[in-house]
């Protein structure tokens, strides 16, 4: 049986997950997502981090450490809890880019579609049985009204050697409900 994100890979998606928190790391989850359900990257942010260290007993102990051993500054510790959970996650992305053959230099750009919004304002409504179909939906339909623009920099139709087109990313929560703790 194929996952909501494995279905979007075949149509041309990669769906990224807005969000991370180290229990993500530590219990596996976040290699259960990449491995067996498709998931080819994730997006953090100050304010992600905020929601995570603060809403979560994940980082009690590393907290305990920095106040014992650690920088004397806050922003000093937020780089410190940041920088490791960041470094741990591209860990288990490796094999996403190494199966990519590096294909960090084969995409000219990016154009994300944030679906996840719509996604948990609808989904709480709906059956369980529509779990990361809302997400799916949403990003067939923003792809269907998108044009594929030539990368800056793509010389004009008539060359092909150089012209590359954007590659669309979708970032969703169709990890049957899995969401940041926010």
């Amino acid at each position: 049986m194929t996952t909501p994100v494995q279905q979007a890979l075949a149509a041309g998606q990669s769906i990224w997950y807005d969000g991370i928190r180290r229990s993500l790391l530590t219990s596996g989850e976040l290699e259960h997502m990449v491995t067996k359900k498709g998931l080819r990257g994730m997006t953090s942010n100050p304010s992600i981090f905020d929601a995570a260290i603060a809403g979560s007993s994940d980082y009690a102990d590393a907290i305990a450490e920095l106040r014992r051993s650690g920088p004397s500054d806050a922003k000093s510790a937020y780089e410190s809890l940041a920088i490791a959970d960041i470094r741990g996650a591209a860990d288990v992305f490796r094999h996403v880019y190494d199966e990519s053959g590096g294909g960090i230099d084969k995409i000219a750009s990016v154009a994300s579609v944030f679906v996840s919004r719509l996604d948990s304002a609808v989904e709480p409504r709906l059956d369980r049985s529509y779990a990361g179909k809302v997400a799916i939906a949403n990003a067939k339909v923003v792809d269907e009204h998108q044009e594929p623009r030539p990368a800056r920099g793509a010389r004009p139709a008539g060359d092909r050697r150089r012209a590359k087109v954007r590659r669309r990313v979708s970032r969703s929560s169709v990890f049957g409900g899995a969401r940041p703790r926010r």
